[in-house]
């Protein structure tokens, strides 16, 4: 059985037997620039401020740039701001609602050092590039609002009052994805992970 809700904080409800698990947003989600990342994303926006550096001044942004290694792997990022934001590392098809407003880059140590790697080819450079545009990724899912996390809780009967109580068995958040339900169903432990499949497949 599906509950499916808009209001709230849950985004769906599964129930299989005496086990009940809560899907939700997670309102409380850490941005990913937060996280250790290889990348550093410089953003120059009068209003946005959701890079490692930020700057509402172009000319000073200007000089920050000026001084990335002519080494670096770089990547230009671009937002659209329409009813919610979206990051990318590829411009969008509206002049109006979007633009570039900055770039991630790595330099060549600490790229190297990240992997563990000494040779700095054009396929390792490759390499950096895919994870610098994950890291953008994760950035709009986040300023989107895909964040979510989970709740697996177990339904019993009070043999003495007859109430029904709920003991939490797992839960786990900060999880960035436009389909909660598959990357979720993933995340259970593998007993729950069976048990769901059928409903949430």
């Amino acid at each position: 059985m599906i509950h499916e809700r808009n209001e709230g904080d849950i985004y769906a409800t599964y129930e299989k037997g005496i086990y009940v698990l809560h899907i939700m947003h997670d309102y409380d989600a850490q941005n990913p620039r937060h996280w250790d990342n290889l990348g550093e994303f410089v953003m120059n926006h009068s209003r946005y401020s959701y890079g490692d550096r930020n700057y509402t001044n172009s000319n000073k942004y200007a000089e920050y740039v000026e001084g990335i290694p002519e080494d670096a792997v770089v990547l230009k990022v671009y937002m659209f701001d329409h009813s919610g934001l979206i990051f990318s590392t590829s411009p969008f098809g509206c002049p109006w609602d979007s633009g570039q407003v900055g770039l991630i880059w790595a330099d060549r140590k600490k790229a190297l050092d990240w992997f563990n790697e000494t040779e700095w080819t054009d396929e390792f450079k490759e390499r950096v590039l895919e994870i610098l545009k994950g890291e953008i990724k994760e950035l709009s899912l986040y300023a989107e609002g895909n964040n979510y996390g989970f709740c697996l809780h177990k339904v019993t009967d009070c043999e003495h009052c007859g109430h029904e109580s709920e003991e939490t068995i797992e839960s786990c958040w900060g999880f960035l994805t436009e389909n909660p339900v598959k990357y979720i169903l993933e995340e259970l432990p593998q007993e729950f992970r069976e048990l769901f499949r059928e409903l949430m497949t």
